[in-house]
């Protein structure tokens, strides 16, 4: 989709086959690639990148091996580094992206993707999923062995890992697992959970022993009934040792018919689990049998309508996509030599109007800021300078006809002059709209996502033609976020400030005004000159036009630029057609005829 900044990824050959060359992959085929071992590859890095000195480095591992942990951490609790600037090293080495699980909100549908005791183990937690990636927080994003049983886990989805601060991890960790548990981690367990009644005296029950698990209904009545005798085994195990001045004393009886109630409940249970599967069976017949029957109906009706079509093609010309009636030019016929242009002009329109890269040929350096404008230039270069850092997002706001596709054309040309491996992508909204309903009615939102993921910068024009377009900005305010998360700029540009697109959603124009918002204004007088003393000489040839003539435009034309450009145009063309040099008068009078008012410098 990109044509230019594109980065090639090269896929690793398999170990041991040194026959395999590598081959560069698609970017729906990306997977995380192996990493070295972070006891190495992260000493590496940091010397490399003068973070530490070997002497660090060799008391680190030296401690490491005493305490155990990772090695970044060592080093942090050490006072070689900051966490910060492990982080940084990371992201700038490795290209891994760095987030706080502090603010993070998990949902319970991704944590069961991978088991508790995995991610404990390995110090990682699954954090998102958006359609087949799969986003993991690890506090050592390096670990060939945790990225490989993470791929075992999930096998359909491809793993993303990003790295976190080991604390937070800690945190959430016990957060999200160690509620429900003892101090020492394990399930409390009182006489309510042997089916007894609670005595008088509220007393903790003593714990039951690791091997015993509580029984759960979908696990058939043996498993219940193995399940509750020994629970009252383990409660008449319990009445058996001395009793203590304070501890309660239970029955016989009352063991008895607990473990009967029991019993019943498991039965019971497993009786209504069986008749719930046999419903849902019955219903998931009925639903494939009714899937098969409209599968069959649809081919049935594609049939029909893909020979109504033939016969409609072959009949009539297509009123949407014929040139047909062209074809009628010299008795029919089109030269070959003609035809073969034509085709090929027709392929760089239709490559033209499809095309998400920025014009080559709106660049800083034909871009004339004033003394209005001079701040938002300053801006505009600030981000091609250093994209996705201070100035994300970036949105510019102005009339119509002022530049502001120009400016931001510019600063992704100028982005890919500085950084040749950054991808740039410039997409007007009305396009982005076109193609979401476009991928939505072929069943293709994931991979219309996965196109935009793999932008680094996103230029997106006149966002004002996204409002009321639900679907539109649903999917937009996902990119959005990604990209953002990921470090990535986004340039935005629209009529109006962010507070006044009253058609757009709130959570967008929050974001929106959470960046740098700035106003491109129309040019005063000198600017307006300038810019048409450039057009005269790049687009004039040696036709001359007098400063009065110029100064005349630019007084007439003051709040739109692009209409003074095409006025500009109608009286060099016309200075042409009569071939000679037009007065004051004359260009007065043509730009009369086009219905220009008068209008304040």
């Amino acid at each position: 989709m990109l044509g230019r900044g594109k980065e090639n990824v090269v896929a690793p050959a398999a170990p041991g086959d040194p026959g395999l060359a590598e081959r560069p992959l698609a970017p729906t085929q990306l997977r995380t690639a192996p990493a070295p071992a972070i006891h190495k590859r992260l000493g590496d890095l940091l010397l490399e990148g003068r973070v530490i000195t070997p002497e660090q480095l060799d008391a680190a591992i030296r401690l490491q091996k005493e305490r155990g942990g990772f090695l970044g951490q060592v080093l942090v609790q050490e006072g070689f580094v900051t966490q910060n600037q492990v982080a940084s090293c990371l992201v700038k080495q490795c290209k891994i992206p760095h987030l706080s699980l502090m603010d993070y909100d998990i949902s319970n549908e991704v944590l069961l993707l991978i088991p508790e005791e995995v991610c404990l183990k390995y110090r990682l937690l699954p954090i998102d999923k958006l359609g087949r990636i799969l986003t993991v927080a690890m506090v050592d994003p390096l670990d060939l062995d945790a990225l490989e049983q993470v791929r075992r886990l999930c096998p359909e989805l491809r793993i993303k890992p990003i790295l976190c601060n080991w604390e937070h991890f800690q945190l959430v960790s016990q957060k999200i697992f160690g509620q429900g548990k003892s101090s020492e981690g394990q399930q409390v367990m009182t006489a309510s959970s042997l089916g007894l009644r609670e005595p008088a005296a509220k007393t903790a029950a003593p714990p039951r022993p690791a091997a015993a698990q509580p029984v759960e209904a979908h696990h058939g009545a043996s498993d219940a009934m193995d399940v509750a005798l020994q629970d009252a085994l383990s409660a008449m195990a319990q009445q058996q040792q001395p009793a203590r001045p304070a501890a309660p004393s239970f029955s016989v009886e009352a063991m008895t018919v607990a473990m009967r109630e029991t019993l019943r409940e498991a039965l019971d249970a497993n009786q209504r689990h069986q008749r719930e599967q046999e419903s849902k069976l019955s219903e998931i017949a009925e639903a494939i049998l009714h899937n098969v029957q409209q599968s069959r109906h649809l081919v049935e009706t594609s049939v029909v309508q893909e020979g109504v079509r033939r016969d409609l093609s072959s009949a009539a010309p297509n009123r949407h996509a014929s040139v047909v009636p062209f074809q009628s030019w010299k008795g029919g016929k089109i030269p070959a030599a003609e035809a073969v242009e034509s085709r090929e002009e027709d392929a760089r329109a239709m490559e033209a109007l499809y095309s998400e890269q920025p014009l080559e040929t709106l660049t800083f350096a034909n871009f004339f800021p004033g003394a209005a404008n001079a701040f938002t230039y300053s801006l505009g270069q600030a981000v091609a300078e250093h994209p996705g850092r201070d100035y994300n997002p970036f949105f510019l706001y102005g009339h119509v006809g002022i530049g502001k596709t120009h400016l931001i054309s510019a600063i992704g040309n100028a982005i890919l002059e500085k950084h040749p491996a950054q991808r740039v992508g410039y997409v007007s909204a009305s396009h982005f709209s076109r193609r979401v309903q476009e991928a939505a009615r072929e069943g293709a939102l994931e991979l219309f996502r996965e196109n935009y993921f793999h932008w680094d910068v996103l230029i997106l024009d006149d966002i004002q033609f996204l409002g009321g377009r639900v679907e539109a900005q649903e999917e937009f305010f996902h990119i959005f976020n990604m990209l953002y998360q990921q470090g990535r700029q986004i340039i935005i540009a629209s009529d109006k400030a962010p507070d006044r697109l009253g058609l757009l959603e709130q959570r967008l124009i929050s974001r929106f005004d959470s960046g740098i918002v700035a106003e491109l204004k129309a040019p005063e007088w000198e600017t307006r000159m300038q810019i048409l003393r450039h057009h005269l000489e790049t687009n004039a040839g040696a036709l001359r036009i007098s400063d009065e003539v110029l100064s005349l435009i630019a007084m007439r034309v003051s709040n739109d630029v692009r209409k003074m450009t095409g006025a500009f145009r109608k009286v060099t063309a016309y200075a042409k057609l009569v071939g000679q040099e037009i007065s004051l008068e004359m260009a007065a009078e043509i730009i009369k005829h086009l219905h220009l008012q008068d209008e304040p410098a």
